[in-house]
């Protein structure tokens, strides 16, 4: 049989193109040019406008390893920044285009392009529809091609995975030795690419031993017949074993011909091949067997050395021992490419150790970390969000195969769904064992259910891949936006089997034989026209619907289209017949969910956001902002403008998070990473990128820069959805609570109540041109007039020592002047007296009259208390709020009263009632709760929600002097009202709450005539409502750096002064 090029040379030859022959090329070769057609669109859509989004914080370390390479530093592999082989290959680009933004990303950009053309590779497995379809949905699948636009690893490893399951079955399918020797190098460049490799090496070799094993089992039953206890029992036997039947299959001869096995299946080399070169890469494991001690990363020296060592031996024995030859030049062509990148081409000989058992070794321990602190369903929240196309196909054809066989299968599939359904739905902890393993337990009933199915092998195996890749990602302690491309891959080739399976059935017609006896085959008209009506017609409506929106008077041309569309389905029912009409329906929703895809793609690859908005897509993840991209403009301008180019001074603030500013700056010869100290003094002429918390550092030397410029140095999309278990998250859903929310940002991309607070402010000296300020993002709240700096006092401002203070909160003022202020991040509370003296109470820790920082290596955040309120005999109540607990202070600040009662979970605030009961703001619990004077619980109030009297981040309370108690109801975005009895009297709107920084929670203070103050964190205003509700004034604190975060507010018994915290400035002002 001769290729596809042999027969394009024949064709062509030395011949001239006449309109026929150039007709007749296009009619026999038109998959080539369609092919051509996709790859070309995926390369512009990989390569247009590559380096326009800010780097992120990953990208920058692999990318400034990368060019250090390039300026003569040895590379030394380290597993924390993954593999080598995305070094060397960027490194290579460097050194042939240069160095920038654009070619940092080139190399997976091509990578990218090129997996969209390996599925032609497959068109055997896949039919030549679902090699076409598969092709133009990893064209614009929004992870692959996020992914394939990004400097991380992973879209490398989804390239070379794709390339290793087509070695695995053109194998199967023509025992081709090539094929076999192609894997090794594949897989040594994918270990080398990330340590994900590991899990999909298990998956693919858990699937070829329960292939082989029903390959085993068949050639025994096929030269004896088996009972059905005999055929259950033969299964028990070989699926543990199968893979070691296939490594002693050379020396089994005798005890195979016993059971009639004597035909080698072609499992059985791939088996050895992958299972011979793969096992060396898991040697770390041994450390999670229990009679062995796991003494930290690379601390088993000779535990490593003799494992790896016996694992490498042992295969290469048994891969001579099935066939010298191959395995030899396999294991070459392995251990050349594993030991080059990981040896830094024999730069760092240590990099094999790293590589062969460190890789595993690290990542293992980070597992338990739980990088992220992502929910259990994190990737059935993204994939529908991203992936939905492939997810719908690959779910619907999973139930067409189910429910289409014998009526055994279809009970064995409904039991399926519903005992899915029912582990998911169940609540942590409500079941014992069952509750704990529950999401185990169902994927395993969903993959068993899988294999069951009377489908092809490759079928099986790509259901069985993605739900196997699902259930470890899902397990798996770190879950990361970047890991979708994983579960996108199977997905979309499992998707693309199943709509050429559906319309492998569609009515052909054949032409009559032509002078050579060959006849081709078209679709029959009556069906070819609907079928290309309904797909215009859909894509037409869908493209409209996008445009205009649903709600718009223009939809109803989309509705036109979509009625339209609908009869096409229904004449080819009346006039063909019903199984074709949903043949036709079928690539109608394809081409619908086609153009949102796209849309969805568009957004996430090309829309990086505005620099004073927020995050848009959940791929965003540490990711530079787009006011960090400003910054940089600004940057590169003023050293343009000064005429110093590279040799301008630079200063970054490195009490923060400096990545990804290493690799911006990498060619400025001038640049200082400062701790901004006590004595900090900037160099004349010098750019300042300074964090927020220390601009005051910056404030005597402001006369000679241009207004700073706020930004956000890294963002993350609002992670609003993580205060929900799993049961939670597919109720809400499902009953309308969130599905609201899950419609606005499919379509729009509008993130309910998120808000984006800079935390960065870059200074540019007068001398060189005023940056470029960013433009106010639409439905941002502008910050307010400020007041004038003569009319502010600061009481305190940062530091750690006495009457410093570090992200102050709540502040009280009693009816001597006493300023009492909880001083978060020192972790006490200090009063500052009319005449500056300045006493404290507390420290940091868990004991009595201390106050606890939430720190731990599952939230990496420091805290503190936050809320207080003046006790009736001088002695005040403290919310140690990561203690979870209330402590009292007596008048000489002695403590003499802590408690807990009612389990308190994140308390913010207190305040006292007229007949001296206390309300606690329960903020973690969504609650108030009313308590004694000795710590008893009386009586709580609310739950979490939004309706009259629920909550959702309680923050504060105040009492009026009518008796009326106000709440912050921070994320629900209102201030509830209560009579003295805490019944429910109304509420009030303030739109600008709502927002999730750590740091972003308001207070309030209620004067003697009803007007209510409260802060507005995010936004760093200072807002007035009258005793109605209504906003009757706005003003902001005035900072130079222009911008700051009110939290505290307080007056004092004459309301002649308002007191407030600045977070953001660490400041007390009056």
């Amino acid at each position: 049989m001769s290729t596809t090029g042999q027969r394009l040379s024949n064709y062509f030859g030395d011949r001239k193109l006449s309109t026929g022959d150039l007709a007749s090329f296009v009619g026999r070769y038109w998959y080539v040019l369609l092919i051509a057609a996709i790859v070309a669109l995926a390369a512009g859509l990989r390569l247009w406008d590559l380096g326009e989004r800010a780097i992120h914080h990953d990208e920058s370390i692999h990318l400034k390893f990368a060019w250090d390479i390039t300026q003569g530093t040895t590379y030394l592999h380290d597993p924390v920044y993954h593999g080598p082989f995305q070094y060397f290959g960027t490194a290579a680009t460097f050194i042939v285009l240069g160095d920038n933004d654009y070619t940092s990303r080139l190399f997976p950009a091509l990578f990218g392009i090129a997996l969209v053309g390996l599925p032609f590779l497959l068109r055997r497995q896949l039919g030549t529809v679902g090699a076409f379809v598969a092709a133009g949905m990893l064209t614009i699948s929004p992870a692959l091609l996020y992914f394939s636009r990004f400097a991380r690893n992973d879209i490398y490893v989804a390239f070379f995975t794709l390339a290793i399951v087509i070695c695995i079955w053109r194998y199967m399918e023509d025992r081709k030795i090539g094929w076999l020797i192609a894997m090794a190098p594949l897989l040594a460049l994918s270990f080398a690419a990330k340590e994900v490799t590991p899990i999909i090496l298990a998956i693919f070799l858990v699937f070829l031993n329960l292939l082989l094993a029903t390959q085993i089992v068949e050639q025994v039953r096929a030269s004896r017949e088996l009972k059905p206890q005999q055929l259950v029992l033969a299964y028990l036997i070989t699926i543990p074993t199968a893979w070691l039947i296939a490594a002693l299959w050379s020396v089994s001869e005798g005890v195979r011909k016993r059971f009639s096995l004597t035909e080698m299946p072609a499992t059985v080399p791939i088996i050895i091949i992958l299972g011979t070169l793969t096992a060396p890469q898991f040697a770390a494991v041994i450390q999670k067997l229990p009679f062995i001690t796991d003494n930290g990363y690379m601390a088993e020296g000779d535990l490593m050395r003799w494992t790896a060592l016996v694992l490498i031996l042992g295969g290469a024995y048994v891969g001579l021992l099935w066939n010298w030859r191959v395995w030899l030049i396999a294991g070459v062509a392995f251990y050349a490419v594993f030991v080059l990148l990981f040896t830094g081409f024999f730069t760092n000989m240590p990099g094999f150790w790293t590589g062969i058992w460190g890789s595993m070794d690290y990542w293992l321990g980070q597992q338990e970390v739980r990088r992220g602190g992502q929910p259990d369903y994190y990737y059935f929240m993204l994939l529908p969000v991203y992936e939905f196309l492939p997810l719908i196909f690959a779910l619907g054809g999973t139930m067409f195969y189910a429910f289409k066989g014998k009526l055994e299968q279809r009970l064995l599939a409904a039991a399926a769904l519903i005992l899915i359904a029912t582990l998911s739905l169940i609540s942590d902890g409500s079941l014992g064992i069952i509750s704990e393993y529950r999401i185990q337990l169902a994927f395993i009933i969903a993959i068993g259910s899988v294999l069951l199915l009377g489908v092809d092998w490759f079928t099986r195996f790509l259901l069985f891949w993605a739900l196997a890749m699902l259930f470890g990602l899902t397990v798996a302690g770190e879950k990361m936006p970047w890991l979708t491309v994983h579960l996108a891959l199977p997905l979309v080739l499992m998707s693309a089997k199943v709509l050429n399976d559906m319309l492998s059935s569609l009515r052909i017609s054949k032409s009559e034989p032509n002078a050579k006896g060959e006849s081709r085959a078209t679709l029959d008209m009556r069906v070819a026209g609907p079928l290309a009506g309904v797909t215009l017609l859909a894509v037409v409506a869908t493209s409209v619907f996008l445009a205009v929106g649903l709600e718009s008077f223009s939809s109803v041309i989309a509705w036109i289209f979509s009625l339209g569309a609908l009869a096409g389905v229904a004449w080819v029912a009346a006039n063909v017949s019903w199984r074709t009409a949903g043949q036709v329906a079928v690539v109608g929703l394809f081409s619908t969910l086609m153009v949102f895809t796209a849309q969805a793609s568009a957004r996430a690859a090309f829309d990086e956001g505005t620099p004073n908005g927020v995050p848009p897509e959940i791929f965003i993840y540490a990711q530079g902002s787009a006011g960090l991209g400003l910054a940089i403009d600004n940057v590169f301008n003023a050293a343009k403008d000064s005429g110093l180019g590279k040799d301008i001074k630079i200063i970054i603030d490195q009490t923060n998070n400096i990545w990804p500013w290493p690799w911006y700056v990498r060619n400025y010869n001038n640049v200082e990473y400062s701790d901004f100290n006590d004595d900090f003094v900037p160099e004349s002429g010098a750019i300042v990128l300074v964090g927020t918390s220390n601009q005051s550092k910056m404030e005597p030397f402001l006369d000679r820069y241009h207004p700073g410029q706020p930004y956000t140095h890294m963002w993350w999309f609002p992670e609003l959805y993580k205060n929900l278990e799993t049961r939670e998250f597919l109720v809400d859903v499902v009953n309308g609570d969130l599905f609201d929310t899950w419609r606005r940002f499919f379509f729009d991309r509008e993130v309910k109540n998120a808000t984006s607070t800079p935390n960065m402010i870059a200074y540019i000296p007068k001398e060189f041109s005023a940056p470029v300020q960013p433009p106010e993002s639409p439905g941002s709240r502008l910050r307010a007039p400020a007041l004038p700096a003569e009319s502010v006092t600061i009481l305190a401002s940062l530091g750690s020592e006495l009457g410093q203070v570090s992200q102050p909160a709540d502040v009280e003022v009693d009816a001597f002047g006493n300023v009492y202020v909880v001083d978060t991040l020192n972790h006490r509370v200090q009063i500052i007296a009319p005449d500056g003296t300045v006493t404290s109470i507390g420290e940091s820790g868990s004991n009595a009259g201390q106050f606890a920082n939430p720190r731990s290596p599952d939230y990496e955040v420091d805290d503190g208390p936050w809320g207080m309120t003046l006790g009736p005999n001088g002695g005040i109540y403290v919310a140690d709020t990561w203690g979870h607990r209330i402590q009292r202070f007596d008048a000489d600040m002695q403590l003499d009263l802590a408690f807990n009662i009612g389990g308190l979970f994140g308390p913010r605030d207190i305040a006292i009632m007229a007949d001296g009961n206390l309300i606690i703001v329960d903020t973690g619990n969504k609650r108030l709760g009313i308590y004694d004077q000795s710590g008893s619980l009386q009586r709580i109030i609310g739950e979490e929600g939004d309706g009259h009297g629920q909550f959702r981040e309680p923050s504060s309370i105040t009492i009026s002097s009518s008796g009326a108690i106000y709440v912050a109801d921070y994320w629900n975005k209102r201030i509830q009202r209560f009579d003295s009895e805490m019944q429910y009297s109304g509420e009030f709107e303030v739109d600008s709450w709502g927002s999730r920084g750590t740091t972003d929670r308001a207070y309030i203070v209620a004067l003697a005539d009803g007007t209510i103050l409260a802060t507005d964190p995010a936004n760093g205003n200072i807002l007035i409502f009258d005793v109605n509700g209504e906003e009757i004034a706005a003003w902001s604190l005035p900072s130079q750096a222009g911008t700051s975060r009110p939290i505290g507010i307080a007056v004092d018994p004459a309301e002649e002064n308002v007191y407030i915290t600045d977070g953001l400035a660490s400041q007390v002002v009056r």
